[in-house]
C-alpha cells in the first residue's frame, strides 16, 4: 500500500455485510492486555489527535498457550497521516519486522483511529489491514482515551473471508485485562 502523490483519498460511507458464510463465532482465543498497554497506546495517539489525523500502531507480544496471547509492546511504524485515513508504506514494515523478530514477538493487533465515534471498519480499513491473523481495533475520536473500553472501541476479527465487527459481549471475551505493568514502546516514526 505505497501512497502516491496523485492518489485520491476517499471517505467510505459504508460496507456490505458478508453475503454468505456463517456469522462470527468466538473460538476461545484470548488476547491479554493491561491498563499499562492502554496508557502507552493512548499516549501514542495523543500527538496525532492534536493534529486531527488518523494514525495506527501495532500491539506485539507472545502466544503463551494455544488460546492465550499476551500483548507487551506498542510498535509505531512510520506512516502517512491524514484526517480521514492513514497509510503505512511498505518500506515501513521491514524495520518493524526487524525489531519484533529479535524479541520473538508476534503481531497480535493493529490499532488505528477514526475521527469520530464510528468504530466499524470501512472498506478502506478492510483493504489496508496489515494482517488477517491479527485483530484490528478501531479507536474513536482520533484515539482519545476512553473509559468504556469494551463499549467504545471497535474490535474486528477476520473469519470466513470477512472482517467481523464484534459486539461488546464478544469483545469482552476476546480481550481480557491482566495486571501486567511491563510494556515496551518502540517508536519507528
Amino acid at each position: 500500500m505505497v501512497s502516491r502523490p496523485d492518489e485520491l483519498v476517499f471517505l467510505d460511507t459504508g460496507r456490505r455485510p458478508p453475503s454468505v458464510g456463517p456469522p462470527y463465532a468466538w473460538d476461545g482465543r484470548v488476547l491479554a492486555i493491561s491498563q499499562a498497554l492502554l496508557d502507552v497506546t493512548f499516549c501514542v495517539f495523543e500527538r496525532y489527535r492534536e493534529r486531527s489525523v488518523e494514525a495506527c500502531c501495532f500491539w506485539y507480544g507472545k502466544h503463551v498457550s494455544d488460546t492465550i496471547s499476551k500483548a507487551c509492546a506498542v510498535v509505531v511504524p512510520r506512516q502517512i497521516n491524514r484526517c480521514l485515513n492513514f497509510d503505512v508504506p511498505r518500506s515501513s514494515i521491514l524495520p518493524v519486522s526487524e525489531v519484533t523478530r529479535r524479541e520473538g514477538w508476534k503481531n497480535l493487533a493493529q490499532l488505528h483511529s477514526h475521527p469520530d465515534s464510528d468504530v466499524e471498519h470501512s472498506s478502506y480499513d478492510d483493504l489496508h489491514a496489515n494482517s488477517r491473523r491479527a485483530l484490528s481495533i478501531v479507536l474513536p475520536n482520533y484515539g482519545a482515551p476512553t473509559m468504556n473500553w469494551f463499549g467504545d472501541v471497535g474490535l474486528h476479527e477476520f473469519q470466513n473471508d470477512y472482517w467481523h465487527y464484534l459486539s461488546p459481549h464478544d469483545t469482552s471475551k476476546r480481550l481480557r485485562f491482566d495486571n501486567s505493568d511491563e510494556v515496551e514502546l518502540i517508536d519507528l516514526t
